[in-house]
């Protein structure tokens, strides 16, 4: 099994976007026709001043024996690599929503999996800064306590049951989690915890239509 860590970079203002995937060609065609321009900064972007001022690049492929392994693995060198490029809408430098794997539960394993991906990383030919910048988003894997704590909130907020409504407040259906609302309507978990917490008025599903969330 394998996966990809990609890099989408603006060239009008050079900011950036990381993002992981299991299916890269899938992945790459939404973002290229910036299907989930509703709720992903980076497909707003795209949308907004045209793919053509954007450059695409893979950054990592990892292989692992199991499905388990290999997100664990996608998820901390997407922290990591988050990190070496300030890519977090917070720094003004890029689109990310997240720092990365926060809605995946905690870590056991970090120290394994960093010598993993070390090893997964040794061969490439890279500059020494960023071999550098590489081995320092590595060591920032461990998490602080408030990181944690931070990770066990989302992972807490994300098994909230939901409630899918219209735009005139219609209930479609009900999901035990955000997570399985995501499952099923195909709508990333980061726009319908932004309507639950108010922060945009509604998402759009693989139909098409606008939803508005709620709590149950």
């Amino acid at each position: 099994m394998k996966g990809i860590i990609y890099r989408w970079t603006c060239k009008l203002d050079g900011k950036n976007y990381i993002g992981q995937t299991v299916n890269p060609r899938k992945r790459y065609l939404q973002h290229y026709n910036a299907e989930n321009r509703d709720v992903q900064l980076i497909d707003r972007a795209i949308y907004k001043k045209g793919v053509e001022n954007f450059e695409y690049a893979v950054l990592l492929t990892v292989h692992a024996e199991t499905r388990e392994e290999l997100r664990r693995l996608l998820d901390e060198a997407e922290i990591a690599f988050i990190r070496i490029y300030q890519s977090h809408m917070s720094t003004g430098k890029g689109y990310n929503m997240t720092w990365g794997g926060m809605s995946r539960g905690s870590y056991t394993h970090t120290e394994e999996t960093r010598q993993k991906l070390s090893r997964i990383m040794k061969g490439k030919k890279r500059s020494s800064a960023a071999r550098k910048s590489v081995s320092e988003g590595l060591k920032g894997l461990k998490k602080s306590e408030q990181h944690r704590a931070n990770i066990q909130a989302a992972h807490k907020a994300d098994m909230k049951r939901v409630r899918q409504c219209t735009v005139d407040e219609v209930l479609v259906a009900e999901y035990p989690s955000i997570k399985a609302a995501e499952r099923t309507t195909g709508i990333n978990r980061g726009g319908i915890s932004a309507c639950i917490n108010g922060r945009q008025q509604r998402t759009t599903g693989r139909d098409g239509v606008s939803y508005t969330w709620k709590l149950n």
